[in-house]
């Protein structure tokens, strides 16, 4: 029982004046160069997969190019492979923004830590400060102090001194 597809090989040869040992030939719409600024995005367009797909849009009026089968598997290749690679770039573009979201997080909590570590540095510089200026008054009076500390040892040295050569003179 021969196959409905010799049968269609076999009157579509007779009525082309074709021998039948020709290869099949389908038709395939051409892609107009408007449909592909239409279809640069990132979203997956939805392309005929199958060969009998793209002769049903045949009735639609699209001018039609005839492939044999050879063509139709090296298009349905490329088709696959840009469906796969349109793929991968969504999951690359999903894998980037997480990235991207992950390092916006990364540097906020970031920000956060050098905002407390500022405001630790200038509280610790302030009172560094007011250190340093206590320490300063206290060494201002203590060199007076320490004068006036020095010439009451020298008197009491005097005084001792002095009762020390009464005590021997009389």
């Amino acid at each position: 029982m021969p196959d409905m597809w010799e049968n269609f090989q076999d009157s579509d040869a007779q009525s082309n004046g074709l021998q039948s040992s020709t290869p099949p030939m389908n038709q395939v719409p051409v892609i107009e160069p408007e449909d592909l600024a239409y279809n640069s995005g990132l979203r997956r367009r939805h392309l005929p997969s199958r060969v009998e797909d793209a002769v049903a849009r045949d009735s639609t009026g699209n001018s039609m190019v005839k492939l044999d089968a050879s063509t139709h598997q090296l298009i349905e290749k490329h088709r696959q492979l840009q469906e796969d690679l349109t793929d991968e770039m969504v999951v690359l573009a999903h894998q980037m923004k997480d990235t991207s979201l992950m390092m916006n997080r990364s540097l906020m909590d970031s920000e956060k830590v050098l905002d407390s570590t500022e405001h630790a540095m200038e509280y610790s510089l302030a009172t560094t400060n007011q250190s340093n200026l206590r320490a300063n008054e206290i060494y201002t009076q203590s060199f007076k102090t320490g004068c006036l500390t020095w010439l009451i040892i020298f008197a009491m040295c005097c005084v001792f001194l002095f009762m020390v050569f009464l005590i021997r003179i009389t």
